[in-house]
């Protein structure tokens, strides 16, 4: 498996999400081009997201999952903001000290490597796609 920094959020939800991709999708060129533009469609949506909270709030959470309208604002509001890190080594690291800590725990049959579940290769289409759209790589200060 293969797995791409998706949107991580700045509010009470600090985790991150991954796309994640066989790794024949990835050798083969065409499947590899049409991944990469998956990857530019998740930060764009997720940048409207970002800028259109109560479109996003209104149309997904209310229309779309039947929540009332307060519960859909609530939800919205700790998400916080969705921010793109860079698909980099920093990012592999922060996944293995996950990896570690539930292996200390005994929760794991086996050794796990981030880096096996990671293709660097792609943060060219997350730079490009958070460049392009105005979404950040992180969290801006508070």
């Amino acid at each position: 498996m293969v797995a791409y920094p998706g949107a991580g959020s700045v509010g009470l939800y600090g985790g991150l999400a991954y796309l994640y991709a066989r790794r024949a999708v990835v050798r083969d060129p065409a499947k590899a081009a049409a991944t990469r533009a998956l990857v530019g469609a998740f930060v764009r949506a997720y940048q409207w997201a970002n800028t259109h909270p109560e479109d996003w709030a209104r149309r997904y959470y209310v229309d779309n999952q039947k929540v009332s309208a307060d519960d859909a604002k609530r939800i919205v509001d700790s998400l916080g903001t969705y921010v793109f890190p860079h698909l980099d080594q920093q990012l592999v690291d922060r996944q293995q000290a996950t990896i570690d800590a539930i292996a200390k725990a005994g929760e794991l049959p086996k050794k796990v490597q981030a880096s096996n579940g990671f293709d660097l290769r792609f943060d060219a289409a997350i730079t490009q796609a958070v460049t392009e759209s105005g979404a950040s790589f992180e969290p801006k200060a508070r």
